[in-house]
C-alpha cells in the first residue's frame, strides 16, 4: 500500500462499498449452497436409477456414497464461507455503530475501546463472537503518528473464523502500537492507543 493511500481518510463511500461487497459475497455463497444441495439430490436420484444394483450392489453403493461425500464437502465449505462473510459483515456493522457514538464516555457496542487514565483511548482487539480466545495481527494499515478518523481501518487481524480489518472506533492520532505484525493477541487486549 502506498503512503498516500494510508493517509487518505476512510470515508462513508468506502464503508458502504465494503459492506455491499460483503453482502454480494454472502448472497453468492448462499446461492452456491442451494445449487449444490439441488445438485446433490439430482445426482443422487439419477445415480440411484442408473447404477447396476443387481449386478454389483457394492460398486453402486460405493459410487453413491462417494458422490454424496464429495457434494456434502462442497456444501459445507461454501456454508462455512457464507457464515464467515456474515460474521465479518455483522462485525463491521457493530464496529461502525460503536464508532458513530458522539461522546467518548458512551459505551460502544462490544467494547471496542476504552478511555485510559492518561486521556488516550485504548483500541481493543474485538470479539467476533466466534469463540476465538486470541487473534493474530496480519498487518498494520495505519502507522504511528497518523491522524485517524472514526471507521478508518487500523489493522488486519486474523481470527479462527476470518481475517477482518479493525477500524478506529473514534477520531484521534495513532499514538502507540504495542503489537507488531505476526503477534498473537488476546481478545479484549490493547491493540493500539489513540490520543485525542
Amino acid at each position: 500500500m502506498a503512503d498516500s493511500d494510508a493517509a487518505r481518510p476512510w470515508g462513508a463511500e468506502e464503508r458502504r462499498e465494503s459492506k455491499n461487497t460483503l453482502r454480494d459475497g454472502i448472497r453468492l455463497e448462499r446461492e452456491r449452497v442451494v445449487e449444490l444441495a439441488i445438485s446433490l439430490v439430482g445426482w443422487g436420484v439419477l445415480l440411484a436409477l442408473m447404477l447396476p444394483w443387481e449386478e454389483s450392489p457394492r460398486l453402486a453403493l460405493a459410487l453413491l456414497v462417494a458422490l454424496f461425500a464429495w457434494e456434502v464437502t462442497h456444501i459445507v465449505r461454501h456454508a462455512l464461507r457464507w457464515r464467515r462473510l456474515r460474521q465479518v459483515l455483522e462485525f463491521t456493522v457493530r464496529n461502525d455503530t460503536a464508532a458513530r457514538r458522539s461522546t467518548p464516555s458512551a459505551p460502544p457496542g462490544r467494547d471496542f475501546w476504552e478511555e485510559a487514565p492518561d486521556g488516550r483511548r485504548n483500541v481493543l482487539v474485538p470479539d467476533l463472537g466466534d469463540g476465538s480466545r486470541s487473534a493474530e495481527i496480519v498487518r498494520w494499515i495505519a502507522r504511528k503518528g497518523d491522524p485517524i478518523e472514526a471507521l478508518q481501518p487500523l489493522a488486519e487481524v486474523m481470527y479462527d473464523a476470518a481475517t477482518v480489518e479493525v477500524h478506529a472506533p473514534v477520531d484521534g492520532v495513532l499514538d502507540e502500537i504495542p503489537t507488531k505484525a505476526g503477534d498473537d493477541v488476546k481478545i479484549g487486549s490493547v491493540l493500539c492507543r489513540l490520543r485525542p
